[in-house]
């Protein structure tokens, strides 16, 4: 019996590895995004930090030098909170872009092991078609070698067995 080969298997491999690297890419733009909420919540804490620097030096004699840093210091925090924001913005348009591009990978790949699937359940039948057939052709030879030897004289049924007739013993 012949080995069932899809003839699409190469590109079936080239789809799997489109989705492969649809999936990494998806993966890649969430940990973007994981990274600069990270980074989020660290200049949260600068700025907490910073108020509370803020707020401790305005109950004592004030440094209005020290409070212009501070506050400059405030406002460029307040710059790269804003910055990250619309970074992540534009990273959560990408997860989502890369996300129907995955989803479109991922169906391609479904049709070709459905299809895959569908020529090797009719490549089976016509395997087993082709069994029966044979079995068929050898059942039908064994019932006309039955029927012959059936039809045979019983001399000579005898004389083919190696028996002795009776007439001539």
């Amino acid at each position: 019996m012949s080995q069932f080969k899809f003839r699409l298997q190469s590109v079936q491999k080239l789809r799997e590895r489109m989705r492969d690297e649809a999936a990494d890419s998806l993966r890649q733009a969430r940990l973007a995004i994981q990274k600069l909420n990270e980074q989020m919540d660290e200049l949260h804490a600068e700025m907490a930090g910073q108020a509370r620097l803020q707020s401790e030096a305005s109950s004592g004699v004030i440094n209005t030098q020290r409070m212009l840093e501070s506050q400059r210091y405030q406002l460029h925090l307040l710059s790269q909170t804003q910055t990250i924001k619309d970074n992540i913005a534009l990273i959560e348009q990408e997860c989502e872009r890369r996300q129907q591009l995955l989803v479109k990978r991922e169906q391609d790949v479904r049709a070709l092991e459905k299809l895959r699937e569908s020529q090797l359940s009719n490549w089976q039948y016509a395997q087993t078609l082709a069994q029966q057939s044979r079995l068929d052709e050898w059942a039908s030879f064994r019932f006309w070698k039955n029927a012959q030897i059936a039809e045979e004289p019983d001399s000579q049924r005898e004389v083919a067995s190696g028996s002795i007739p009776n007439e001539l013993s």
